[in-house]
């Protein structure tokens, strides 16, 4: 128990020259290499660190032109949406518009065939008139006239039927 209590001093010697033979090996061959690989690492790590700040960067300046992009094509939806409803309203209008003036020509058309369809009627009516007449006046007569004096009389009573109408 005494022999580990008590100091040997060339144990101490040979210790404390190992103990700095150790550090001036390590620090010539090892401490190199050890500071090396943590600056390397740390380089590394700072490199990354601003690698993913610029790639958070880009993205934020991405996501911005995707922002702008996304207003724009809504716009220009909105402006398209709009075009679409004002050419839908015109055409609308149009098709109004050309239905009423159909229409229109229909009514005047129609009236006109009416317009001739009395004429014609009452043309037919006032020879059918000027006819019996004929009949009549050659009964009342009693003369048998020929064809042409039959129309020259008719053509006469025609006209002062119309003239009187």
């Amino acid at each position: 128990m005494n022999a580990l209590l008590t100091p040997d001093y060339g144990l101490i010697f040979w210790t404390i020259v190992n103990f700095l033979l150790l550090v001036f090996l390590l620090g010539k061959f090892a401490w190199k290499p050890i500071i090396g690989a943590l600056e390397a690492r740390e380089n590394k790590i700072s490199q990354d660190k601003k690698d993913a700040q610029e790639a958070r960067d880009e993205a934020q300046k991405i996501k911005a032109e995707l922002d702008v992009r996304l207003s724009n094509i809504s716009k220009e939806a909105q402006e398209k949406l709009a075009q679409v409803e004002a050419l839908a309203k015109q055409q609308k209008d149009a098709m109004i518009k050309d239905a009423q003036a159909s229409s229109e020509r229909m009514i005047a058309t129609a009236k006109e065939e009416i317009e001739a369809q009395k004429n014609q009627a009452l043309k037919e009516v006032k020879k059918e008139i000027a006819d019996m007449a004929v009949e009549a006046a050659a009964k009342i007569a009693g003369v048998k006239t020929d064809p042409k004096t039959d129309a020259a009389l008719v053509d006469n009573i025609v006209k002062d039927i119309i003239n009187k109408a």
